[in-house]
C-alpha cells in the first residue's frame, strides 16, 4: 500500500482515470485470448485431419504430430507465435494483478526522472504487449524488432494513441530530489503526473512547468486534483509541505478568468539551499510564479475586454506592462 497518506488520497481521487485504463486491460486480455483460443483450434483442426488422412496405418505405426512436422512447417510456425501470444496475455495479467501499486512508485536512490520512466516503462509493457499480438495477427511479427516489447516499453515509444490512454501515476519523492524540469518530455497526451512530496523543498518547483497546454498545481492536499477529473490534456501535481506556494495553472479558464490563480505566493526571502536548488534558485522560482500570475490576470481581464467588444482601458494596459515589467524583489 501507499506509504503517505496523500498518495492513498491521490488514488483515490485519479480512480476514474484508473479505473478506464483497468478497464482497456481487460478488455485487451479478452481479446488476447480469443485470438488464443483460435490459434489452437486451427492447429488442433490441422492434426485431426491429418489423422483421419493416415487411417489405421497411420494409427499403429506413426505418431500423426511428428509426420506433420516433417512436410508441413506452419504448425511449428503457428506454435511459436502462439508461445508469444501467450507471453503478451501473461504479460497483460501480471500488469491487472499489480492493481493500485501499478499507479504508484517512489524515489528511491534514483532522480526523479529516472523513477517515473520505469514506472511509465513498467506500464508501457500492456501497449507493448497489444503491438505485438496485432503484429502476429497482421503477420508482421519480427523477433528482433517486437520481442523487447514485452520487457519493457519505455514512454519514448509510445505513440500518440498510448500517450491519450496513458493511466495516472503517483510519485511519492522527498524534497530534495524534486527536479520537475526533468519530466516536461512526460508531459504530452493525457499523462497525469502527481508528485507526493515527502519533507522540505523549493517553493514552487512545479513554476518551471506551466505552459498554455499543460495543467498545473501545487498545493497542499489531494483537493488539488479534483478539476482533473474531465480535464483532456496532459497534467502534473505536486502536494507539497506547507509554506510552499499554493495555485493551479488550468489551461481550460479562457474567457472564465485568469488561467493561473494562486492562493498562496511565499514571501521573498532568503531560504536555505535544498538538495542542489541555491537560495537564488528558490527566490527565482518565487519571481517567476508572481509574474506568470500577473501576466494570467491581465490577459483574462484583456479577454474579457475583446469578448465584450469593448477596447481596453488604456490605464489598465499600462498597469498591466508596469506589473510585468517591475522589479519585484523585496516585494512580500
Amino acid at each position: 500500500m501507499p506509504s503517505d497518506d496523500r498518495s492513498h488520497a491521490a488514488l483515490k481521487a485519479l480512480a476514474r482515470r484508473r479505473r478506464a485504463f483497468e478497464e482497456a486491460l481487460a478488455a485487451t486480455a479478452d481479446e488476447i485470448r480469443h485470438h488464443l483460443a483460435e490459434g489452437q483450434t486451427t492447429a488442433q483442426d490441422r492434426l485431426n485431419r491429418l489423422t483421419t488422412e493416415l487411417g489405421e496405418f497411420g494409427a499403429t505405426y506413426l505418431d500423426p504430430a511428428r509426420f506433420a512436422a516433417l512436410f508441413d512447417h506452419e504448425p511449428s510456425v503457428a506454435a511459436a507465435a502462439l508461445e508469444t501470444v501467450e507471453t503478451a496475455l501473461a504479460t497483460i495479467n501480471e500488469l491487472r494483478g499489480r492493481e493500485a501499486h501499478l499507479f504508484l512508485t517512489g524515489v528511491d536512490g534514483q532522480s526523479l526522472y529516472d523513477a517515473t520512466d520505469h514506472a511509465l516503462a513498467r506500464i508501457g509493457r500492456a501497449f507493448g504487449a497489444a503491438r505485438v499480438v496485432n503484429a502476429i495477427r497482421a503477420g508482421r511479427y519480427r523477433l528482433s524488432e517486437h520481442a523487447r516489447s514485452l520487457g519493457s516499453f519505455p514512454f519514448a515509444r509510445w505513440n500518440r494513441a498510448e500517450r491519450h490512454l496513458a493511466p495516472p501515476l503517483v510519485v511519492e519523492v522527498d524534497g530534495r530530489d524534486v527536479r520537475a524540469g526533468a519530466l516536461v518530455e512526460f508531459l504530452d497526451g493525457h499523462v497525469t503526473l502527481v508528485l507526493v512530496v515527502r519533507g522540505p523543498c523549493s517553493p514552487a518547483p512545479l513554476a518551471r512547468l506551466i505552459s498554455p497546454a499543460v495543467y498545473v498545481a501545487q498545493h497542499y492536499d489531494a483537493t488539488a486534483l479534483e478539476r482533473l477529473a474531465d480535464f483532456a490534456g496532459p497534467a502534473i501535481v505536486a502536494l507539497v509541505p506547507e509554506g510552499c506556494a499554493a495555485f493551479v495553472h488550468d489551461p481550460r479558464a479562457g474567457d472564465a478568468g485568469p488561467a493561473l490563480t494562486a492562493d498562496f505566493v511565499p514571501p521573498e526571502e532568503r531560504r536555505a539551499a535544498v538538495g542542489g536548488l541555491s537560495p537564488a534558485q528558490q527566490l527565482d522560482e518565487i519571481r517567476l510564479l508572481k509574474r506568470l500570475a500577473q501576466a494570467s490576470v491581465a490577459q483574462a481581464s484583456t479577454a474579457v475586454d475583446i469578448a465584450q467588444d469593448r477596447p481596453p482601458d488604456p490605464a489598465d494596459k499600462l498597469a498591466a506592462w508596469l506589473l510585468n515589467q517591475a522589479d519585484l524583489e523585496g516585494l512580500g
